[in-house]
């Protein structure tokens, strides 16, 4: 330990001695949780001017299953004015070190070796122990300091054989920190994966991020992370270079190639969203979670690339093998601290939007993989060069493959007297069911009747699957086809009139269509459902009871439903829900959060109580606990109510 400790104190953190010891909290705004709570986490107070306070931290803040904050994190926060409430404030207050330091070991000596196991990894307890222990150290509290150390000891031991030894294990977690951190603080601020409450963390420069992974490499040499933190610093060198050198012209001086030269290195600062985690990042988004500036999105160097289209293509490929870093991550590697986008990858995504192409499908950072992905690139611009772009259009919407999607929406835009002709022969040729539907969908936007006629012929043709029928009577629906509905209707009948094994086996497209003839709104529709749902399990009841309550007393014009028609749909949809309050059986494994509490494994019942108590609060009230006699006697209590309304 005593060599650990003389290491540690070598890596520049800051020296708390007099520093106070500080209990940080943070708003917590998740709707979901009730009673709202505060994040709260424990550090040294290193400043405050009145508006802005820093803090190092020695123990972790989560928020779900994320990390917010780590041991041996530095964040600056901004201070929110009195009165500000409880659950949106900002803020700290002085506490005791001994007193938590007593209480974490007590808390550790009380559990057993697997309690004491942390999100997985002794390495995060390792750390947390240290920290404390060192943070003990320097208030002068040698028996805290020494009991800490001993359960850090403790994880260590439990950990795997392969973390090396304390040091070494140790040096692993902070090399992640650190690393992870000051990729983060790297990112453009609207495109930093998770909004930290109250946290100022402005953007680094190239020139910044430099010093911190030189300064990694030199404290850490020997980690799993000092090749990727090697390769970084050396293309933070020559980017740092470039920046010093790059004087570029007004945009409006430069010839329209000089433009797409200017845009390429300005993708050093392109941001990128990733919407699930891991997942990767996407510079492009089709669902634009981006800035506004007033109501229009905020414009960036890949936005302008692919508005230059194929003048930029030439430029792109070459720069397919750059390695110099944007300001965007990749979310699919939880291995090691977060991957950087390279200017390279950035080009790959501005192609495949120019082309309309997926070639090959997203891609991760295996190098491997990007050969075969630029020879496909190299592939489809000589062929473009060779046909010409709308040719090659034309002929990727008739392929009906999978880039045929992205494709029928390029040409409806374009060539819209065209479209769908080409479309049909896209319909006709593809493989997949997932296309095909997609592509039938695009024909209910068009508004030509040979559209309409083949939409007509798809819907009541046997030789199509029942889905193909299906979004062919969707589509049609979604143009105003008063034929579509009936059909529909006879599709749910023919479907459902089955065995129940056949029923079972088309499950997932029966729900599909449930949830289309209930948001319709048509009494029919909506009458056609209620008489079948009993011979469903208890997963499609439950979750057509939640579609239920989504057609909310259909207000408002919903398509063309006269109030008679919202009327008789309300009735129904009230009559299927408290039918559905005689129904126990249970749907396994489902789990969700409605108002503030935490549901597993409900009862059918239930849930049609609950979403009776949402559509009708007033008359209806149903509250969620843990007893079931407690949620069966407001369950009486909804049918009693409903009997004296009748």
């Amino acid at each position: 330990m005593s060599s650990a400790l003389a290491w540690f104190e070598t890596l520049g953190f800051p020296d708390v001695t007099n520093c106070p010891y500080v209990r940080v909290t943070l708003g917590f705004s998740d709707p979901n949780i009730h009673p709202a709570k505060n994040t709260s986490c424990d550090g040294f107070l290193l400043s405050d001017d009145g508006k802005k306070f820093t803090v190092f931290f020695t123990e972790s803040i989560r928020r779900g299953s994320a990390f917010y904050a780590e041991p041996f994190d530095v964040m600056t926060f901004v201070r929110t004015p009195k009165g500000t409430p409880e659950t949106q404030s900002v803020g700290y207050e002085p506490i005791s070190l001994k007193g938590e330091a007593d209480k974490a070991i007590r808390a550790w000596r009380s559990s057993s070796d697997k309690e004491s196991h942390d999100y997985g990894n002794y390495l995060y307890d390792q750390a947390g122990a240290f920290a404390l222990g060192w943070s003990c150290l320097h208030k002068g509290l040698g028996p805290q300091a020494s009991a800490a150390f001993a359960q850090a000891s403790r994880f260590h031991a439990l950990g795997q054989p392969s973390d090396g030894t304390f040091q070494e294990a140790l040096a692993e977690h902070l090399v992640y920190i650190l690393a992870d951190r000051a990729v983060y603080d790297f990112l453009d601020p609207t495109s930093r994966p998770k909004p930290r409450i109250g946290v100022e963390r402005p953007m680094m420069s190239h020139a910044d991020l430099l010093t911190i992974f030189e300064k990694l490499q030199k404290d850490f040499p020997h980690t799993a992370l000092t090749e990727p933190i090697d390769k970084i610093t050396g293309t933070l060198r020559l980017m740092v270079r470039e920046d010093v050198g790059h004087h570029p012209k007004p945009l409006d001086q430069m010839t329209p190639q000089e433009q797409v030269a200017e845009w390429i290195f300005r993708l050093r600062d392109q941001p990128g969203w990733t919407y699930s985690r891991p997942g990767l990042c996407d510079i492009l988004p089709e669902f634009r979670g981006r800035p506004l500036k007033g109501q229009v999105p905020l414009k960036y160097p890949a936005d302008h690339l692919v508005e230059l289209g194929f003048s930029a293509v030439p430029q792109l490929i070459d720069s397919l093998s750059s390695t110099r870093l944007s300001r965007a991550i990749d979310e699919g590697h939880i291995s090691t601290f977060h991957r950087i986008l390279t200017v390279g990858e950035c080009a790959r995504q501005i192609l495949r939007q120019i082309a309309h192409r997926d070639f090959g499908g997203p891609l991760d950072g295996n190098p491997e993989d990007w050969l075969e992905n630029d020879q496909m690139i190299r592939a489809w611009w000589a062929e473009a060069q060779a046909k010409g772009g709308d040719a090659l259009l034309f002929e990727g919407v008739r392929k009906g493959d999978w880039d045929s999607m992205t494709q029928a929406r390029v040409l409806q835009a374009t060539h819209s007297d065209q479209a769908s002709e080409t479309i049909i022969i896209g319909i006709q040729h593809a493989e997949r069911e997932d296309v095909r539907d997609h592509l039938i969908g695009l024909l209910g936007q068009a508004k030509d009747e040979a559209s309409a006629a083949f939409l007509r012929r798809e819907m009541v043709d046997d030789s199509c699957s029942f889905q193909t029928r299906i979004s062919a009577a969707e589509a049609l629906y979604s143009r105003g086809d008063e034929h579509a509905l009936p059909a529909l209707i006879a599709e749910w009948q023919k479907g459902t009139s089955g065995s129940v094994d056949s029923i079972l086996e088309a499950q997932e497209n029966l729900e599909s269509l449930a949830g289309f003839l209930l948001g319709s709104g048509k009494p029919e529709a909506v009458k056609s459902v209620a008489r079948s749902l009993s011979r469903f399990p208890a997963s499609t009841r439950i979750k057509t009871i939640i579609l239920l309550a989504h057609q909310n007393a259909f207000s408002g014009p919903h398509r063309s439903l006269s109030q008679s028609e919202a009327d008789a749909s309300n009735k129904l949809v009230d009559g299927m829900l408290f039918a559905a309050l005689d129904d126990h059986e249970r749907y396994e494994e489902f789990s969700a959060m409605y108002g503030g509490f935490a549901v597993r494994d409900p009862r059918v019942c239930d849930l049609a109580a609950w979403k009776l108590s949402e559509r009708w609060p007033e008359k209806y009230p149903f509250k969620w606990t843990k007893s079931p006699a407690d949620m069966d006697r407001q369950i009486a209590a909804m049918k009693t109510a409903r009997r004296e309304d009748e």
